[in-house]
């Protein structure tokens, strides 16, 4: 069965294309399976293990934006464009 996160176009940041995957992974964006896969992939890959320490404090900085800027970027994709 596909999933959201297999199904999207994965284009490689720096060489290798599971580095998308990376990031995912790194968010808690990822299937069990997914995530069991990514797992073996990054232990045999030099790129990958580079980009998951790159991305690791990602998570606490993301736990850093106000809830009000979180709520303003949810009202936007809610919100039709006001024409100019």
């Amino acid at each position: 069965m596909a999933t959201a996160a297999s199904t999207r176009y994965r284009a490689p940041l720096n060489g290798c294309p599971k580095q998308p995957d990376v990031a995912a992974f790194v968010l808690g964006a990822l299937t069990p399976a997914e995530e069991r896969a990514t797992m073996a992939h990054v232990a045999g890959c030099g790129i990958c293990q580079a980009t998951l320490q790159e991305f690791a404090t990602l998570p606490d900085l993301l736990a850093l934006v106000p809830r009000s800027v979180i709520e303003l970027i949810d009202r936007s994709r809610t919100t039709p464009p006001v024409p100019r």
